[in-house]
């Protein structure tokens, strides 16, 4: 229900920020605004698709861990896309996400979030151990034959 209401109330503030924008400063003004953000957007979207491929490509060669460069680079592409959507509140939020230190808290806090709603084990918990129970068949039971092409011990 929250986010139906966002998605709905979204557009409305968009409408009326630039409304009252161009109230202050103008039509034309408003308009090349507008449009220099969109041609941003696209220039940064361009740009960083270009820079996580070479990146992927580096990690790769290098076995470094490519999930903080895909991370900031996911993150560059959405600045880029809010870039693209006409509207204030969008361009605010795509030219703070270009901000290297901002981009980087709201990393960390979706990580904190992620991991947090995580299911699975709980808190200290391997998630590389699996329980159950085996029965050990190198070593047969008095009596009992061997499997075809195992060594007894």
């Amino acid at each position: 229900m929250r986010l139906f209401l966002l998605l709905l109330l979204f557009p409305i503030v968009e409408i009326a920020l630039l409304v009252e924008i161009g109230g202050w400063i103008g039509l034309w003004p408003v308009l090349a605004i507008v449009v220099g953000t969109g041609v941003l957007g696209a220039s940064v979207i361009r740009r960083q698709g270009l820079r996580t491929g070479a990146g992927l490509r580096a990690a790769a060669a290098g076995l470094h861990q490519p999930l903080a460069p895909v991370a900031h680079g996911a993150a560059i592409m959405l600045a880029g896309l809010l870039l693209l959507a006409p509207g204030v509140l969008t361009d605010t939020l795509g030219l703070l996400l270009l901000l290297p230190p901002v981009r980087a808290a709201m990393l960390r806090a979706l990580a904190r979030h992620l991991v947090a709603g995580r299911a699975g084990p709980g808190p200290g918990a391997r998630e590389d151990v699996i329980e159950g129970e085996f029965t050990d068949i190198t070593t047969p039971a008095p009596g009992r034959p061997t499997l075809p092409g195992r060594p007894r011990h």
